[in-house]
């Protein structure tokens, strides 16, 4: 495969389908021979995977043999239980650094770190965004926040949605 769409970021973007496949009930592989898979993507997503998981990949060669157009980015959930929001968006940050840095031709679109649990980490989820949210103005990154579509109408995520109000 030469990608032209890579996809970095953890259990999340791993569970969307791509090999190793995750057959686990209302996980995205249909989604993703769907509207992937004919597009040369490539799945890059790692569960349990933290911030400096994917810099190190980077980093040690994960895009080396690849020229892709896009690498999206979902980064960072996986973080909010041993680091501040400023300490995630500084590596998410340095992560889109070392990513241009191997592959400068690429354009990155950062996802924000979608809703999570209950209450618990909103706070600190809607300061990591914002940090995030930052990064747009370079040329080469989009920030795009897509959490809203996941949460019902008083803005609470559900169980229908995401049943373990992560995946």
């Amino acid at each position: 495969i030469d990608p032209q769409i890579v996809f970095m970021g953890d259990s999340i973007t791993h569970r969307w389908g791509a090999p190793p496949f995750d057959e686990t009930p209302g996980t995205g592989k249909a989604i993703w021979n769907q509207y992937y898979a004919h597009r040369k993507a490539l799945n890059l997503g790692y569960g349990w995977d933290r911030v400096e998981n994917m810099i190190w990949r980077v980093q040690h060669g994960e895009l080396d043999h690849t020229d892709p157009r896009l690498v999206v980015v979902m980064a960072g959930t996986n973080n909010l239980e041993v680091n501040t929001p400023e300490e995630i968006a500084k590596g998410i940050s340095h992560l889109c650094i070392n990513i241009l840095q191997k592959k400068p031709n690429a354009q990155i679109l950062l996802l924000a770190v979608f809703p999570r649990g209950q209450d618990s980490y909103t706070k600190e989820l809607n300061t990591l965004n914002e940090r995030l949210e930052k990064l747009d103005p370079f040329p080469s990154i989009t920030f795009k926040d897509i959490g809203a579509v996941f949460l019902n109408d008083q803005g609470k995520l559900t169980r229908n949605i995401m049943p373990d109000l992560l995946h």
